[in-house]
């Protein structure tokens, strides 16, 4: 299908963000199951209507939350309002970002006759609860089959597995695991990261299996102390 009968302008050439793979998929009407999409319009427009499995985080909110965006080495499609200008700001803004730190970013504008595609390949509502962008750091991936048999021996005693993340940075994670059924204390001396944390917890519908534990660990007992400090809080919020 012709890129002018989908509103799909081609990027001026100093842009890094192109259109590339992903975009040319979406022209023929089909979307790769495993695609990462990112959709940075207003939460309202993307819930009448987005990409199958797309993400949304709102273009003002993108600075902020650019941790939730995946790895760089992955393509990334990025889906926007169709107005020019805006295809400009999104575009400059990936090319922006140092080579060391550049995403492999292609750029769709979500225009009429894109959402007039309709099922499967465009979808309503908002996304789905724990799922992200980003993976699960190498260590967690090694670990998830232990950690699947750990949930499921937790379940059948009828308790919710606990999970200690210290230097939880802003969360990734933590999500994860919370995503997975484990209740996650995450502890940080970054204040700034830890509200991070606890927003892609909130947007997820995860703040209620989540602790936020703002600490330095500098010497021996650090840790125990920070943990029995939340304990004591809890207990006497009871």
């Amino acid at each position: 299908m012709a890129a002018e009968l989908l509103g799909l302008p081609e990027l001026e050439a100093d842009f890094h963000a192109t259109i590339g793979p992903l975009v040319r998929e979406v022209r023929a009407g089909r979307l790769p199951e495993a695609a990462c999409v990112l959709d940075v319009r207003q939460e309202a427009d993307f819930e009448a209507g987005h990409l199958r499995g797309a993400y949304n985080i709102p273009w003002e909110d993108i600075g902020c939350r650019a941790f939730e965006l995946p790895a760089r080495s992955e393509p990334l499609l990025v889906c926007h309002d169709a107005e020019t200008a805006v295809r400009d700001r999104v575009a400059a803004w990936f090319d922006s970002c140092s080579e060391r730190c550049r995403w492999q970013a292609e750029l769709l504008p979500m225009t009429a006759e894109v959402l007039a595609l309709g099922s499967p390949l465009v979808e309503k509502g908002l996304g789905t609860p724990g799922k992200f962008l980003f993976a699960a750091s190498p260590l967690l991936l090694q670990s998830w089959p232990l950690l699947e048999a750990l949930v499921q021996q937790a379940k059948a005693l009828g308790h919710q597995p606990r999970a200690l993340d210290i230097g939880s940075g802003s969360g990734r994670d933590a999500a994860v695991l919370a995503a997975a059924g484990w209740h996650v204390t995450c502890l940080d001396r970054d204040a700034r990261a830890l509200t991070r944390c606890s927003g892609i917890m909130a947007r997820h519908g995860f703040d209620g299996s989540c602790t936020m534990v703002h600490a330095s660990l500098r010497q021996d007992g650090d840790l125990t102390a920070a943990l029995l400090g939340v304990t004591a809080a809890a207990d006497a919020a009871s």
